[in-house]
C-alpha cells in the first residue's frame, strides 16, 4: 500500500469518524490517506482524474435511481483512463429498509444504461459468494459490477 494513495468519501461523519478511528487502530496514518464527509460524490473535492481504482462498496444498493447515475457521472470524471470502478448491486434479494437506508433491487441493465455518456463500459463480475463473501453475511448474491473507463 503506497502512502498518499487512498481516499474515502461517506455523506455520513460518523462514517467518517469511524475511518479515523480505524486508520488510527491499524496503524495506517503513516499511509496518508484521507477521508472526506461530502454529499454529492466529491464533485467538489477533486479536480483532476486521479484514480486507478474507485470501490463503491454496499453503496448503490441504498442509493435512490437518480443518485446512482449522479454517482457514476462524477466518479467517472475523476478516474484515468483504463480505471475501473467496483460496485456490489443487489439483483435478487426483496427491497427492504438497512437501518435508515433503503435496500433496493434494480435489473442490472439498469446499472449498464447509466452508462451512456460517462465512457465507462459496465461488466458483470459475478455473485459475492464466488469471490468467497461470508456465508454468515446477508449479501452473497449480490452481483459484483466492474465499470470501466474507457
Amino acid at each position: 500500500m503506497d502512502a498518499g494513495c487512498y481516499v474515502g468519501i461517506d455523506i455520513r461523519p460518523e462514517a467518517i469518524n469511524e475511518a479515523h478511528r480505524e486508520i488510527a487502530n491499524h496503524k495506517l496514518a503513516a499511509k496518508n490517506p484521507v477521508v472526506f464527509v461530502t454529499d454529492n460524490f466529491g464533485i467538489d473535492l477533486f479536480s483532476s482524474p486521479q484514480f486507478d481504482y474507485v470501490l463503491a462498496f454496499q453503496v448503490f444498493y441504498h442509493l435512490q435511481d437518480n443518485l446512482v447515475g449522479d454517482c457514476l457521472r462524477a466518479t467517472a470524471e475523476y478516474m484515468r483512463p483504463g480505471a475501473t470502478l467496483y460496485a456490489n448491486v443487489n439483483v435478487v434479494q426483496e427491497p427492504g429498509v438497512w437501518q435508515e437506508f433503503p435496500y433496493v433491487q434494480r435489473p442490472l441493465e439498469f446499472y449498464e444504461s447509466l452508462c451512456s455518456g460517462t465512457r465507462l463500459e459496465m461488466n458483470v463480475l459475478g455473485q459475492l459468494a464466488e469471490f468467497g463473501y461470508s456465508n454468515r453475511l446477508a449479501g452473497r448474491t449480490n452481483h459484483m459490477l466492474a465499470f470501466v473507463k474507457q
